[in-house]
């Protein structure tokens, strides 16, 4: 079955050896409340003395040098607590160690030497703060161990320190150690952001002056690049020149072919002609010819006629009377002969129009075959002409596209054709300016693009690094603000229960009184203001010139018995609490004192120096005396 709070005390028993004025004794402790009581010099102080330099408290260090504990006349001390280390809710206090005990001693040398062993064995000083961690006890707050003089110590601390010291007591320090952690964990983030930026400021400076040569750098590589595209551009460009001079041969060996061809038509068409003229010329001819012939018939036919005629006159003028013929019969002939005269004189005027029409129609075609000759020596000297053009256009064409292959070659050699409708010329005199701008930047290094981006891609890294740092920032910012909210709220509850049990205890005492926390909304000043009035006195803070030492005292006994139910640590411990308090303001804080711890299962040790009164059953009392110079320990059952 598991138990839900621990067997017994935590610590059993305080065992002292040549410490201070004991040279051996065995303080067993109980549950509850412990009274630890006898005259002044005793050795009860001693007590909760040793209890704390076995627990690591460092306020004895920084009091009294540890080798000034040693008993008078002895070389070493020792002090032990028995701590109880049974298990409680199914788990040990501290796993490690196998008994249901823990031995924790400290030892003291003369020579100054001191350490620490837990369980018999020796142990560093942050060991033995581990141990006592895992039990929930802090010796160093004041309001868990309060030594001598540390209720007045206590009533004058300020009031941040008054409340870390109750916020430690009550478990509520890890919302404080959050928000210091919070700070912390901002603190690195924005370290770490401005880290970044001067980073990034820096980077910025050197990118900028990369980028300046980066800048010349791309400005050289687009010149470059230029050069190659107009390089390539030239020669598809020289190409494209030779194409068209080709082409336009062609076209114009193409348009001679044609007439070429159309000039041999015509000069067989003209050939021909010629034939069709010689023809009808030589019909012509010899029409003309005929046409004399007949002429020449007519003129000999006249003549005969002619000749006849006079002889026939003739005769009929000398007539011979022996003449048989009569006369009427000769005058019949001639009228016949004059008439055949007159028939043919027509007919030679008729020749002689033909001889004249055949004649015109002879060199009407004789014009016509000349010039048809002509002509055809004009289109064949023409042919000839152009044949003679043709070939020297195959020549030239010929050679062209043998220039052009070359070209072609090397414009290959610069990458894909390209089309351009400007001139060679053109294009050289943009790459004679490309090349001049190219010179311009023969310092540019290639070194610059490598630099460049090296620079930028930091830039970016930096850039991401700042944001991720923003972005943590914020985080932090807003758990800061989250953590500072819930320590807040926290301190806040517990002052708020705390003032109610506050101003029952004062009200005891003839009191009143108030806690309160100032400047809640800065956790770093932040403080515990408590504030108290005695009889009938308006409520004042509590400080030093204020209230006497009685009522201080009685102040903070009043407090840390509001407190008590609320303080994590299972072992507290004050000492001479009453010194300075009247008899029946004692009294009232000793019976609450009583009252608080009634079936309390935590340990609570008291020192007084004064009587104890209405003592209950349950208490647990421990006499200390001083017999001959050592002290004595006995136990009030």
């Amino acid at each position: 079955m598991t138990e839900t709070s621990p067997p017994g005390p935590i610590v059993k028993e305080i065992i002292l050896e040549n410490f201070m004025s004991y040279r051996y004794a065995r303080i067993p402790l109980a549950a509850g409340l412990n009274m630890i009581c006898g005259p002044n010099g005793s050795g009860k102080s001693s007590i909760l003395l040793a209890l704390a330099v076995a627990l690591g408290q460092t306020y004895t260090e920084r009091s009294r040098r540890l080798s000034d504990l040693i008993r008078r006349g002895e070389d070493i001390a020792r002090v032990t607590v028995v701590l109880n280390n049974k298990r409680r809710n199914g788990t040990k206090p501290i796993p490690s160690v196998r008994s249901d005990e823990l031995h924790l001693s400290r030892y003291m040398k003369k020579d100054g030497t001191y350490w620490c062993e837990a369980d018999f064995r020796t142990v560093s000083k942050a060991e033995v703060e581990a141990m006592l961690s895992r039990m929930g006890i802090d010796p160093d707050n004041m309001l868990i161990v309060m030594h001598q003089n540390m209720i007045e110590n206590f009533s004058v601390v300020e009031p941040r320190e008054k409340l870390r010291m109750v916020e430690e007591a009550v478990g509520l320090g890890g919302y404080r150690e959050g928000i210091v952690e919070a700070r912390e964990r901002l603190s690195h983030v924005l370290s770490e952001k401005e880290a970044t930026e001067s980073l990034m400021e820096r980077a910025h400076e050197t990118l900028d002056y990369w980028s300046e040569k980066y800048e010349r750098y791309l400005r050289k590589k687009n010149y470059k690049k230029r050069r190659g595209e107009l390089e390539r551009e030239h020669a598809w460009a020289r190409c494209i020149r030779l194409e068209r001079q080709a082409g336009d041969l062609e076209d114009q060996l193409n348009r001679i072919t044609s007439d070429i061809e159309s000039l041999s038509l015509g000069i067989e068409e003209t050939g021909g002609e010629i034939e069709e003229n010689r023809l009808r010329l030589r019909r012509a001819q010899q029409s003309v010819d005929e046409a004399y012939v007949k002429r020449i018939t007519l003129e000999r036919r006249d003549s005969s006629l002619a000749t006849r005629l006079e002889l026939l006159k003739e005769s009929t003028t000398h007539a011979n009377p022996d003449s048989s013929l009569p006369a009427e019969t000769s005058g019949d002939k001639a009228k016949t002969l004059e008439e055949e005269a007159k028939q043919t004189a027509g007919e030679i005027e008729e020749t002689k129009t033909d001889i004249t029409r055949a004649k015109a129609g002879a060199e009407t075609f004789l014009e016509e075959f000349v010039d048809s000759r002509v002509r055809k020596a004009v289109l064949e000297l023409r042919r000839e002409f152009r044949e003679k053009e043709a070939i020297s256009l195959r020549r030239r064409v010929r050679r062209l596209k043998a220039e052009l292959r070359e070209f072609v070659r090397e414009a290959e050699a610069y990458g894909q054709r390209v089309d351009t409708g400007r001139l060679p010329s053109e294009i050289l005199e943009d790459l004679r300016m490309t090349k001049a701008r190219l010179e311009s930047l023969s310092d540019v290094s290639s070194d610059v693009e490598r630099m460049y981006t090296t620079y930028r891609e930091q830039l970016e890294v930096l850039q991401e690094r700042a944001a991720i740092a923003t972005r943590n920032r914020n985080r932090a910012l807003e758990e800061l603000r989250e953590r500072e909210i819930l320590w807040k709220r926290n301190v806040s509850e517990l002052l708020s229960e705390i003032r109610v049990s506050y101003g029952e205890m004062l009200d005891g005492v003839n009191a009143t009184g108030d806690v309160r926390l100032s400047n809640a909304n800065d956790a770093d000043e932040a403080g515990l203001e408590i504030l108290v009035g005695f009889k009938g006195a308006e409520p004042e803070i509590l400080d030093a010139y204020t209230q006497s030492g009685g009522e201080r005292t009685t102040a903070v006994m009043c407090l840390l018995l509001s407190l008590q139910r609320h303080v994590k640590s299972p072992v507290r411990a004050i000492d001479e609490f009453d010194v300075h308090m009247d008899p029946l303001n004692r009294e009232v804080i000793m019976d609450q004192l009583m009252n608080s711890f009634q079936g309390d299962s935590s340990q609570y040790l008291v020192i007084t120096p004064g009587q104890l009164t209405n003592l209950r059953e349950d208490s647990h009392v421990i006499v200390v005396q001083n017999v001959a110079g050592s002290s004595k320990v006995d136990v009030l059952e």
